[in-house]
């Protein structure tokens, strides 16, 4: 199986490293300048290792796949409850909405339309695939 596009979740790096960054500022400030009270003292403490704690758990997690298209077929959600639709199963596409936000409908066979917008945020791109692979444009 050929790969010939793949739409994946923003890796969102700069934001996980933040929550780091954020958790161990506040370890060095309570290092730094001690509250008082036992309460705040310690859930002060609680705060900045959850922040660092979420930061590097989130750094572990893979960023989600959620579009696949093939020679063949096109892929939703491949890594989760998958559906496969294969390229002769399409009808024609559509393309609707603005240009700051685009709608790419897929007409298939069987007379389901299917919003591809959801999937992707590259909606010229996959429309230019689409129609190499053979499926042909519908006019609004």
């Amino acid at each position: 199986m050929q790969l010939l596009y793949e739409h994946r979740s923003p890796p969102r790096t700069g934001r996980k490293v933040a929550l780091i960054i954020t958790g161990a500022l506040m370890v060095v400030a309570l290092l730094i300048f001690p509250p008082e009270g036992l309460v705040t003292t310690w859930s002060l403490w609680a705060l900045a290792c959850a922040l660092q704690l979420a930061g590097v758990g989130l750094l572990a997690l893979p960023p989600v796949i959620h579009l696949w298209i093939t020679r063949r077929e096109i892929i939703i959600h491949p890594t989760g409850p998958v559906r496969r639709l294969p390229i002769q199963h399409i009808h024609d596409m559509e393309l609707s909405g603005t240009e700051e936000d685009p709608v790419l409908t897929l007409h298939l066979r069987n007379g389901e339309e299917l919003d591809l917008s959801d999937w992707t945020d590259n909606v010229p791109e996959v429309m230019a695939l689409l129609a190499q692979l053979g499926v042909a444009r519908r006019d609004a």
